[in-house]
């Protein structure tokens, strides 16, 4: 893959008609241990080749507590310990300093998947695919820094398998990594992969947040957006984006959007559950790859990805 390409879903994330529960897991990052291997045009990546995963992973499952019966990870904010990653290349002669230098810094990782079944023990085995949200390459070689922002990019898709469980009023998740990106940054090339273990967990306790779900786009055709659990008789918002996930302060709501330039799309009145819906007609953008998040007053829903049909 060429890691620095603009993110391009192609197909849309899949949304189960039913109700479904969005949790965000707190990443036990003490246990969420992984290792990164790499090699360039120069010569074997060597270093502290040792970190550890911290941040939350978002997802929905299609019930609330055990049996699950499928899920589907949709963002979080996952990030490493420590925050620079950095990697050499040995020269040959020792007593000469490195014939390069790479450091990886500041990394903030969306997990996504289309939606997957789980076994009646939690087990289940997909695609998974991270988008950046922040972060950078810093590469020192040939007498030259190159500095590059991996921010808006993704990861190519890989298949990892795992597992939902719970337990003493938690739900736990234990999720295999494998990352696996290349590049050319100033005439080197390089690969670089990062293997381990991600666990997490959250209260089963916590009520469902904040839900989005969206009927297939067809264009020219009617569609229905439908917000559950937001707040009893307030406002609720529905925006939009054309640029992909990302980060946008909204200080009027206290709130963090998930999406990069998002626009307005409905806002109304929910009910005394906190419902609310929609219906529209889908523009003629066939092809075109939207991404929708909903909103209210300190709270936020789910990321819904969607390509018109």
């Amino acid at each position: 893959m060429k890691f620095l390409l603009p993110i391009l879903l192609a197909t849309a994330l899949a949304t189960p008609s039913f109700a479904q529960t969005q949790y965000t897991l707190n990443i036990d990052s003490p246990a969420s241990a992984a290792q990164w291997a790499g090699n360039t045009s120069l010569g074997a990546l060597k270093g502290n080749k040792n970190l550890n995963l911290t941040g939350t992973i978002d997802v929905k499952l299609d019930s609330a507590t055990a049996p699950f019966g499928g899920g589907e990870f949709n963002g979080g904010s996952i990030g490493t310990d420590p925050i620079e990653i950095y990697a050499y290349v040995e020269n040959p002669l020792p007593f000469l300093p490195p014939l390069a230098k790479i450091w990886i810094r500041d990394l903030d990782l969306l997990l996504f998947s289309n939606h997957f079944s789980l076994s009646s023990s939690g087990h289940y085995t997909t695609d998974t695919w991270m988008y950046v949200n922040n972060g950078e390459i810093e590469v020192e070689a040939l007498g030259s820094t190159t500095f590059t922002n991996l921010a808006g990019t993704t990861t190519d898709p890989v298949s990892v398998s795992g597992d939902f469980t719970e337990s003493a009023g938690m739900v736990y998740l234990h999720n295999a990594i494998n990352l696996y990106i290349s590049n050319t940054i100033s005439g080197i090339s390089f690969d670089f992969s990062l293997v381990g273990d991600m666990y997490a967990d959250a209260p089963v306790s916590n009520p469902p947040g904040m839900d989005l779900s969206i009927t297939t786009l067809i264009a020219g055709a009617s569609a229905t957006f439908a917000v559950t659990n937001g707040n009893a008789n307030a406002k609720a918002y529905v925006a939009y984006s054309v640029k992909g996930p990302g980060s946008t302060t909204v200080p009027a709501l206290g709130i963090i959007l998930d999406i990069r330039n998002p626009k307005l799309l409905f806002s109304g009145n929910a009910d005394s559950t906190g419902a609310i819906s929609w219906s529209t007609t889908v523009p003629q953008y066939p092809g075109l790859t939207v991404w929708f998040q909903a909103c209210g007053m300190g709270i936020t829903s789910n990321v819904v990805s969607q390509t018109i049909m």
